[in-house]
């Protein structure tokens, strides 16, 4: 497996590695990750090429930008900066007053009025883009503080120009065509303590300089601080350029100085006089011009009081870098010499001798200083033996560095605290066992912004200044006699590390089982714009860490484990991943149960499609909760527990309202204090269905709809913004939800009652096979219930009677019966006690081959002779064929009988009881043996 390849005057020394146990990538994958991985928290991100300002403008030095919700570092020291320096006291003359003096950079204004100036609260002029050739003979007043010029066609400075306006503090006529100045050009101007002659044509030749600059053109500006003639030498590597010394020399109290960078440049004699000098720039690109080329031990020698020193885009050549250049700088503070690329990694040491005994120095910027179209370097400690030990800041991103030899960090300054190593090309090595060796360090930053493309090659590379490269102490490996990988692994940390960021850097890892050595203080982890497709760990060691950023990540599984040595966290922003698959597998998953101090969560933008109600449970402390920008239907987690939530963020989701668990919740929670809900952009409906929910949602003081854009999604699909909080579409839904509640009403009574007499009828209808079915049912689930026995008939006959009857039953029927040999079942004898009398009769009639009915009047009146009926007419229908047998023992009318009855007893077979008149021992008999007959059919 190649590993990296270094170069050399010969060619490229490459490194293999074998493979090894999976083990062995797991330890490179998170040690690359998490050692490597710098987000810088004090960072000018100006990188070699300066901020693009539209009209070429210096800005001041400023504090990088990181992606929204990153925490920056806060406790450096402030750079210097050319207008960091304030107006002095105004003279106890001037007319006091209390508004603040405006930027002279903020005065830009159309150009319909090309000739006239404005004047803003009567302490400063602007005439900006007023296409103006001369100064301007207006008759301001001479009580004026700024007056900007800038952006116009002016050729001349004449004598005596702004000689009225003695109050004035700052003076700008930059981006102009001035060529010359005259020598009293500035008389009257002793109060002045900026001015900026940035983008003219000031050259600075022999021939010309005393044109342009006579001796004493500066003399009237007796308390200036901060001088600008950058970028008005457009061909600096003319040789025959130089510095106006004698006329900058009569300035001793400037503190600010930009000019562009000429070959070797030697600051003479007259620069001794800029005692209280501290900046001095000589960048290029949108600074200025640059083509320093080479430095001289005795460029800086007369100026020793510099305590920022810019050099970015000056073309400087290692090999032309004289050894004692920066030994005059005794107080030099901070160092730039970003976009050099052909200083080079070999010349380190010229660059470094002159400040190794230096104890000011705290920032070193020194991006880019490596040619891009060479190979991957490993750096040597033999090039930076004399790095300057007071270093606090450094920043050297983009050098094609990707290995350190075993001495470098030995080497390198123990008082660094921030490292910004971005733009790099970094492989794992045994430099990182040292890492524990920079005890001071906070901050390791290692991105991979591309902020800028190299442009097409002109020429092809070479440089015979090039001294071999010295790999000699660059190896990866552990020494044969180790067994590197007989033991766990174990990362150890700088012992003050508390920030490693990891951004944009091509990391391609599983984050899996890693030990981190408890000697740590690590509290911030970024990993941002990397493919880290699953969270399985767990990561021991890190006991300290309350922040942990994976945004842009491409997560889509976490592991329930992973967190579970996480307990201290508190901010965990996992924002633009592909967590929606994970949250659909593990409805209920438990990955983020062990973090009980956790405050703020993000989980925007993973396209989230449902949450389970117990994901978030136990997370009590939780005040920051974001679920925006996911395509949400319905918002089920149970948040009731969480008492300390102040925002709740559900912008650009599907969700249309909110439940009543979480509207109740809002309710009791905005009584504690402070709350806010964002559902702006969401797919809230505004139909009659959803009007309670809109109505909650504007009597509510959780929303905030003065400040945000929300929506109103119409039945159609079609939306609308609301500007007003829905009181519009609220009064409209009420006039029109009022008749359709009233046709709701009346339509679904009328459904409902006729739905009800379906089923009455249908129940009335089926009410016997109902019944039937019931106790048939009852009496199978019975305990103890007999199948067997049922099929058998345990009993010939079941005899339905009146109690009326019973005499009859009991002394003259039972006996006739039993005496042929049959088995009769007989209510008052053989229903079970303490059973229910319908499943006694169900039992009855299944038990039993036939059911005789002695029909009499008396019969014909109860009603439970008649439930015998019909359920025998159910057995009937089960069985197939005919159960019930009728002894007609009284002489009954059809009306007597009703409908029912007559019905049955026309359908099924009947036997007459003989009369009175005929009641002989051999009528009797004749009965008895004609309904034996029946029975046993």
């Amino acid at each position: 497996m190649r590993i990296a390849g270094f170069v050399s005057s010969t060619g490229l020394t490459e490194i293999t590695m074998k493979p090894t146990k999976l083990s062995l990538m797991v330890i490179l994958t998170f040690l690359s990750l998490c050692t490597w991985t710098y987000a810088a928290p004090y960072t000018i991100n100006m990188r070699w090429s300066q901020r693009n300002n539209d009209d070429g403008e210096l800005s001041e030095p400023s504090v990088s930008q990181w992606p929204s919700g990153f925490t920056t570092y806060q406790d450096q020291p402030q750079r210097y900066s050319p207008s960091s320096s304030k107006v002095d006291e105004i003279p106890q003359d001037y007319p006091r007053t209390d508004d603040e003096f405006p930027d002279i950079s903020s005065f830009k204004f159309p150009r319909d009025e090309p000739q006239k100036c404005q004047v803003i609260k009567n302490t400063a002029v602007n005439c900006t883009l007023r296409n103006l050739k001369n100064i301007p003979s207006t008759n301001f007043s001479s009580n004026i503080l700024i007056f900007n010029l800038s952006q116009n066609e002016i050729k001349i400075l004449p004598g005596h120009a702004f000689f009225k306006y003695k109050y004035l503090r700052k003076l700008a006529i930059r981006n102009n065509l001035i060529a010359k100045i005259d020598p009293l050009a500035f008389s009257g101007l002793s109060n002045l303590k900026m001015l900026d002659l940035y983008g003219n044509k000031l050259i600075m030749n022999p021939i010309t300089t005393r044109n342009a600059f006579s001796d004493n053109v500066f003399a009237p500006l007796k308390n200036l601080k901060e001088l600008r003639l950058n970028r008005n030498n457009p061909q600096p590597n003319d040789s025959a350029l130089r510095y106006p010394d004698k006329a900058l020399a009569q300035l001793s109290t400037l503190e600010t100085l930009l000019l562009d960078g000429f070959p070797e440049p030697v600051f003479e004699n007259g620069f001794a006089n800029l005692t209280r000098l501290k900046y001095l720039s000589l960048s290029g690109y949108k600074d200025g011009y640059c083509h320093l080329n080479g430095l001289k031990n005795e460029t800086f020698r007369h100026v020793t009081s510099l305590e920022n020193l810019q050099m970015r885009s000056c073309n400087l050549q290692g090999h032309k870098i004289e050894a004692g250049t920066f030994i005059p700088l005794k107080k030099l503070y901070h160092l730039d010499l970003d976009g050099n690329q052909d200083i080079n990694v070999q010349f380190f040491d010229r660059l470094f001798y002159g400040l190794q005994n230096t104890s000011t120095l705290k920032h070193l910027h020194m991006t880019f200083v490596v040619n891009s179209y060479t190979l991957d370097v490993c750096l040597s400690s033999r090039y930076i033996k004399y790095f300057p030990q007071s270093v606090e800041y450094l920043v050297a991103q983009e050098n094609k560095i990707a290995c350190l030899d075993r001495n470098v960090i030995n080497i390198i300054s123990k008082s660094l605290k921030v490292i910004d190593i971005s733009r790099n090309s970094f492989v794992f090595g045994t430099y990182f066992l040292d890492l524990p060796k920079l005890t001071e360090l906070t901050t390791i930053i290692m991105n991979n912004y591309a902020e800028l493309a190299n442009k097409l090659p002109k020429v092809y590379p070479y440089n015979p200044h090039t001294p071999r490269l010295d790999t000699e102490n660059c190896s990866l490996y552990e020494s044969d006699q180790i067994m590197a990988y007989s033991q766990e692994f174990i990362l150890r940390l700088p012992p003050k590390l508390k920030t490693v960021r990891i951004e944009y850097a091509s990391v391609k890892y599983i984050l899996s089982r890693l030990t981190v050595h408890e000697n740590n203080t690590l509290e911030e982890l970024t990993l941002v714009g990397n493919y880290i497709p699953a969270l399985h760990g767990p990561i021991y060691g890190l006991k300290k860490i309350k922040t942990c950023q994976m945004m842009e990540n491409d997560i889509s599984d976490i592991s329930e484990t992973f967190f579970e040595t996480f307990a201290s966290l508190e901010m965990l922003n996992l924002s633009l991943n592909s967590l929606g698959s994970f949250f659909q597998r593990k409805h209920e998953t438990r990955a983020f149960e062990h973090l009980k101090k956790l405050k703020n969560l993000d989980l925007s933008s993973n396209s989230i499609c449902f949450i389970g109600l117990g994901v978030f449970r136990g997370m009590n402390e939780l005040s920051f909760l974001n679920l925006s920008h996911n395509p949400l239907t319905r918002f089920d987690p149970d948040i009731s527990q969480m008492y300390n939530l102040k925002y709740l963020g559900l912008a650009d989701t599907r969700l249309s309202f909110l439940d009543k668990r979480t509207r109740d919740f809002i309710d009791e929670r905005i009584k504690n204090g402070p709350f806010h809900v964002d559902m702006q952009q969401s797919s809230i409906f505004c139909d009659c269905e959803n009007l309670l929910f809109l109505k909650w949602m504007t009597e509510s003081k959780a929303f905030r709809f003065k400040s945000q854009v929300y929506r109103c999604y119409n039945p159609d699909s079609s939306f609308q913004n609301i500007f007003d909080g829905y009181s519009k579409v609220i009064g409209d839904l009420n006039r029109q939800c009022v008749s359709h509640k009233t046709l709701f009403f009346i339509v679904s009574s009328m459904t409902c009652m006729f739905a009800l007499v379906i089923f009455g009828s249908l129940i009335y209808r089926y009410r016997w096979k109902l019944r039937y079915m019931y106790y048939a049912t009852y009496l199978y689930l019975k305990p103890g219930d007999e199948t067997t026995a049922i099929r058998n008939f345990e009993y010939d006959v079941f005899i339905c009677y009146a109690e009326e009857d019973r005499d009859f039953v009991l002394g003259i029927l039972n006996d006739a019966l039993e005496s042929r040999g049959f088995k009769v079942f007989i209510h008052a004898r053989d229903f079970t006690a303490g059973e229910f009398i319908g499943s006694n009769i169900v039992r009855a009639v299944r038990t039993c081959r036939r059911t005789l009915v002695v029909l009499t009047r008396a019969l014909a009146e109860s009603s439970w002779c008649g439930y015998e009926i019909q359920m025998a007419n159910m057995e009937s229908a089960h069985r197939g064929y005919p159960v019930l047998i009728f002894l007609l023992k009284d002489d009954m009318t059809d009306s007597e009988m009703g409908v029912e009855l007559l019905y049955n007893v026309r359908n099924n077979t009947y036997v007459p009881f003989p009369p009175e008149s005929d009641t002989s021992e051999e009528s009797l008999r004749t009965l008895w043996d004609k309904l034996a007959t029946d029975i046993r059919k």
